[in-house]
């Protein structure tokens, strides 16, 4: 049975702050702000780590909506089907993070239940998870998933680029061939 993991959306899987800077408004005001959520971009490699972890466990997506401003959730809820539009049945709203029962929650907050999570707490953008290559690395590895490492990588690469150039090869020799009969007179059809 695979396990779960639930993962925040607002400053994890989107750029929340990034997005406040660029509209010079404070988070406080953005929250409040309508059409803001649906305006937010996906954090560098957040796209690519939701696909990797989802091919390995049940991932849902986690988010809070302020009370303040109802539309922040149909605006998240387009987020996810424009840039996860496989997790769009996956979303979750809660204020109260801790009690959904699972092996993992990735957010950069410990507020809305999320430091009370029974399950690991990984707190991206922490010192021990800067980005989400940190964050795949960690799960994985505790996981025991496998996966290639930059040597196997290029070890990959190296044997990819081998067998394209022999299937060329191949290829050639047989047109070769088949021009040589040609001009021979030996067509065979």
């Amino acid at each position: 049975m695979k396990k779960t993991v639930y993962i925040d959306l607002d400053n994890t899987l989107a750029d929340y702050l990034g997005m406040c800077d660029e509209m010079h408004i404070s988070p406080a005001e953005a929250k409040h702000t309508v059409g803001f959520f649906r305006k937010l971009r996906p954090m560098p490699g957040a796209v690519e780590a939701y696909d990797k972890l989802n091919e390995h466990f049940n991932v849902y997506i986690l988010s809070t909506g302020p009370w303040s401003n109802p539309h922040s959730l149909c605006e998240k809820v387009e987020w996810v089907k424009e840039h996860l539009p496989s997790a769009y049945k996956n979303i979750i709203f809660s204020h109260h993070k801790d009690l959904n029962r699972g092996d993992y929650l990735i957010d950069d907050s410990e507020k809305n239940g999320a430091k009370e999570f029974v399950g690991t707490h990984v707190k991206i953008h922490s010192p021990e998870f800067p980005d989400w290559n940190s964050v795949i690395r960690y799960i994985f590895e505790k996981e025991n998933i496998w996966t290639f490492d930059s040597k196997g990588e290029l070890l990959i690469t190296i044997m990819s680029s081998l067998a394209q150039e022999e299937s060329r090869s191949i290829s050639e020799n047989i047109t070769w061939g088949q021009r040589k009969r040609f001009s021979d007179g030996k067509v065979s059809m």
